[in-house]
Order: C-alpha cells, then sequence, then structure tokens
C-alpha cells in the first residue's frame, strides 16, 4: 500500500507588483493630485474695493478656503502616491534579502 500524497505548498498567484489595493491607491493618488492641483490654481473670482484710511499699513486679504483646500489635496495625494510606490517596491521584492544584501 502507498501512503497518500502530502500536497506540496501552493504558490500565491500574482497580481503584478501592485495588487488591486495598489492600483486603487494609484487612481485615488493620481485624482486627488489632479483635483487639488487644479483647485489650487483657480482664480480669485469676487473681491471688494472700499476706502482705505492713510496709514501705512497694507491690508493682504487672507488665502480663499479653495486654494488651501486644494494644496491640501496635493499633498495628501503626494503621500498616498508615495505609500503606493513604497509598497510596490516591497511587493516586488517579496520581502527577502537580495542575495548582494550582507547578512544581518
Amino acid at each position: 500500500m502507498t501512503p497518500p500524497s502530502v500536497p506540496g505548498p501552493v504558490p500565491p498567484r500574482s497580481r503584478g507588483a501592485l495588487g488591486r489595493g495598489g492600483l486603487v491607491g494609484l487612481v485615488a493618488g493620481v485624482l486627488l493630485v489632479g483635483v487639488g492641483g487644479w483647485f489650487a490654481s483657480r482664480p480669485t473670482t469676487f473681491g471688494w474695493f472700499a476706502y482705505a484710511p492713510l496709514a501705512d499699513a497694507t491690508y493682504v486679504p487672507p488665502r480663499p478656503a479653495s486654494h488651501s483646500l486644494g494644496l491640501a489635496a496635493v499633498g495628501a495625494g503626494l503621500l498616498v502616491l508615495g505609500f503606493v510606490a513604497g509598497w510596490g517596491l516591497a511587493r516586488r521584492r517579496g520581502g527577502q534579502a537580495r542575495p548582494s544584501d550582507p547578512p544581518g
């Protein structure tokens, strides 16, 4: 009688360097950078003019909220893209040391 065969380890299916989650992160990062750049580059279409008293001080209005929101979206998008790039590099490397890496 022959012993039953034991199946060996099944290698995981490869979905590329990024996988589905990385692709979603890549799309989200690109969209955040694009929309944020659009918000930050829009010109201010409102304003006012009024009598300014004679003084040495110059009034500078604050930055519009859409500009600040755009810069925040660009920053968040760049963070997401950086995370996805690092994650893709780590997955491609497989968490294993390369033969040229010194032990330890």
